[in-house]
């Protein structure tokens, strides 16, 4: 996977979903390419444009970084339960996977849409589970766990699905990735701007250009983050606050 060996935190990461009740989230934003295999009851994504999809026990489906999809899942009514596995894919393996695999990256121009949908895909399901066991196992060596995403990516492929091509990072996305590694943290636009190795002014200006602004955007990474640990964890909701930067 060439020279320098992959950075664990940028390769993937996996989470499973539980809830007893119906969720409905409105406009989810999708920072990392993932992957959601539903395994007990029901989850529903509607589009900005009102394209409906449901997705069942044993259906995949990929939904690309940069779209919001308004999400629901809702318990198998038998079992009282929603359970869903995630699977991220980080930059590091995108860029594997286009550098190892170049013909069959550029095999398809990629479709602007807002999921693909994968419905009873068992080997497709297979290779994302086999990748979700190689980014939660610290005895693989990251090198191991960036080919196995790589090989989800190559499995995409060959089903047309085909991933946009990474533009270089906008302001936004600098910051968005920069407080999202550490959420709990106090930010500020000074702390954030040194750390780009920018001036305050520069970066606002930036923002602003970019029709938004420091404080939402921490907003926005906060509460996606606790969002996510309230579905994968049992920590209580003072516990998850604190995690997530709130006081």
């Amino acid at each position: 996977m060439g020279d320098q060996a992959p950075d664990r935190a940028l390769i993937g990461a996996a989470a499973i979903i539980e809830a007893t009740v119906s969720q409905d989230l409105r406009r989810v934003p999708i920072f990392e390419h993932c992957l959601v295999i539903v395994r007990e009851g029901a989850k529903d994504l509607i589009a900005d444009d009102g394209t409906l999809a449901r997705l069942v026990p044993g259906d995949v489906v990929l939904l690309p970084a940069g779209g919001q999809p308004t999400i629901g899942n809702r318990p198998d009514p038998a079992l009282g339960r929603y359970v869903a596995q995630v699977l991220t894919l980080g930059p590091q393996a995108v860029a594997a996977f286009r550098q190892h695999y170049p013909l069959l990256a550029a095999a398809s121009p990629p479709v602007a849409v807002a999921w693909h949908l994968c419905p009873g895909d068992r080997a497709l399901a297979d290779s994302v589970m086999h990748a979700v066991h190689g980014v939660d196992d610290p005895a693989l060596s990251e090198r191991m766990a960036c080919h196995r995403c790589v090989e989800v990516l190559a499995a995409l492929a060959e089903r047309g699905i085909h991933l946009p091509p990474e533009a270089a990072p906008t302001a936004a996305v600098q910051v968005r990735q920069l407080v999202a590694a550490r959420p709990h943290l106090p930010w500020s636009a000074a702390d954030a701007a040194r750390a780009l190795g920018v001036s305050e002014p520069t970066l606002r200006r930036r923002l602003a250009a970019e029709a938004t602004s420091f404080r939402h955007i921490v907003a926005e990474v906060r509460l996606t983050h606790g969002l996510m640990l309230l579905q994968t964890s049992r920590a209580p909701i003072l516990q998850v606050a604190l995690d997530c930067g709130y006081e």
